[in-house]
């Protein structure tokens, strides 16, 4: 999964420099999909469901031909962050208890924001 993660992390910083590549969305929203996957198949459903908003999201920007603004990678990038925490509980075999509600619902708001922007 930690491979996945610095593919996340690649492509967020990518998309930094490049906001408007098609191929970092499509690439970021496979390694969001394979994190997905992989905590499904292992039982790590807390991760699966970070995981599957993210997706969601990106998904929402590849179905509008658009892309994340600033807002949303800046949160992306903290979701990230919970990520690496998730995985450092898994690897300490601790419960996966980490509230995620309040950045979630961050990220469902700029991405709301973003797609009722007025085309620039």
């Amino acid at each position: 999964m930690s491979e996945r993660l610095s593919g996340i992390e690649k492509g967020l910083l990518s998309l930094e420099s490049s906001p408007g590549d098609k191929t970092v969305v499509d690439a970021l929203f496979r390694h969001y999909h394979s994190v997905k996957g992989m905590s499904a198949s292992m039982g790590y459903d807390p991760i699966k469901d970070f995981a599957h908003l993210q997706e969601d999201v990106l998904e929402g920007f590849r179905s509008a031909g658009s892309f994340p603004g600033k807002v949303t990678i800046s949160i992306l990038f903290e979701c990230l962050d919970a990520f690496k925490k998730f995985l450092n509980m898994v690897e300490n075999s601790e419960a996966l208890k980490m509230d995620t509600a309040p950045l979630m619902e961050r990220l469902k708001e700029s991405v709301l924001a973003a797609h009722e922007a007025p085309p620039s």
